[in-house]
C-alpha cells in the first residue's frame, strides 16, 4: 500500500525538462538539483549588490590598472630640468629631449616662460648696484628684456623659414624643431639673467652666448637636417637664436627711450 503511494508521488512529481520516458526517482532528484541551483544563483545576485566597491587608488584607479605588478607609471620629467641637462651636456640633454617627445606648449609653460620672466626680474638688480637710476630705469630694462626674448621665438621661426633651404626650413615645423628653438633661448636666457646679476662679471660673462651656439652645433643632427644642406643650416640657426634677441632688445630700448 505504502509503495503504491510512493510511485504515484514520483510520476507526479516528474519535472517538465526530464525525459518523458523516465520514471522513479531521477525527477525528484532532479527537480531539487534545479532548485538549489537557483538559490545559488539568487544568493550570488545577492552578493554582487550589497558587495563593498574597492577603494581608488591615489591614482584614481583601483590599483589593478596600473600597471604590471602595480607598479605606477613612469613620471616624465619637467621641461627645465631637461634645458639644464642640454647646458651641461648638450648631445645627452636633446637626447632625452627627443626621448621624452616634449611638446612645445609643455615646453612653454614649464620651461621658456618662466626663464623670460627671470630675465625681465634680473633687470632690477641695475637699482642694487647703481642706487642713482630710478625705479623707471629698471621698468623699462625689465619691458625690454621681457619683450625681446619673448618675440624672439616667432622672429627666429619666421626668418629661419625665409632664409634656410626649402628642404631644411621643414625641420623647424615640427614638434622638435619647435622645442628645440624654445630650449636654445631657454640657455640664452640663463647667460642675460647671470649678466643681469653679475655686471662686474660682464667682460667673462659676456662670451656665455658662445655655449649656445655650441649647444645648437651639437644638437642639430637631431633636427635631421639634409646633409649637403647642415652646415648652411646650423650657421643659419645659430645667427638667429643668438641675434634676435639682442638686436629686438637695442631696437624696443631705442624706441622706448625716444618716446
Amino acid at each position: 500500500m505504502n509503495y503504491d503511494k510512493q510511485d504515484n508521488y514520483d510520476y507526479n512529481r516528474q519535472p517538465q525538462d526530464a525525459d518523458p520516458d523516465d520514471s522513479g526517482d531521477f525527477g525528484y532528484y532532479a527537480e531539487i538539483k534545479d532548485d538549489d541551483a537557483d538559490d545559488g544563483a539568487a544568493a550570488q545576485d545577492s552578493m554582487e549588490e550589497y558587495s563593498i566597491p574597492e577603494e581608488p587608488s591615489e591614482s584614481g584607479s583601483s590599483g589593478k590598472g596600473t600597471g604590471e605588478g602595480g607598479a605606477k607609471p613612469r613620471m616624465r620629467p619637467v621641461a627645465w630640468r631637461l634645458m639644464l641637462e642640454v647646458l651641461s651636456n648638450p648631445v645627452e640633454g636633446w637626447k632625452a629631449i627627443r626621448r621624452n617627445k616634449l611638446s612645445p606648449a609643455k615646453t612653454q609653460s614649464e620651461c621658456f616662460y618662466p626663464m623670460v620672466s627671470v630675465v625681465a626680474i634680473t633687470e632690477f638688480a641695475v637699482l642694487f648696484y647703481n642706487p642713482g637710476v630710478g625705479i623707471a630705469k629698471g621698468v623699462v630694462d625689465a619691458l625690454c628684456g621681457f619683450v625681446a626674448v619673448f618675440f624672439s621665438y616667432f622672429a627666429i621661426i619666421v626668418m629661419a623659414k625665409l632664409l634656410m633651404p626649402g628642404d631644411a626650413r621643414r625641420a623647424l615645423d615640427t614638434n622638435f624643431g619647435k622645442v628645440f628653438v624654445l630650449i636654445s633661448l631657454s640657455t640664452l636666457a640663463v647667460f642675460y639673467s647671470l649678466l643681469n646679476l653679475l655686471p662686474m662679471l660682464e667682460p667673462i660673462l659676456v662670451f656665455l652666448p658662445l655655449w649656445t651656439v655650441y649647444i645648437i652645433c651639437r644638437g642639430a643632427r637631431f633636427l635631421k637636417f639634409p646633409k649637403e644642406r647642415e652646415h648652411l643650416a646650423t650657421g643659419i640657426l645659430c645667427l638667429l637664436t643668438v641675434g634676435i634677441p639682442w638686436l629686438l632688445g637695442l631696437l624696443f630700448s631705442k624706441v622706448i627711450n625716444y618716446q
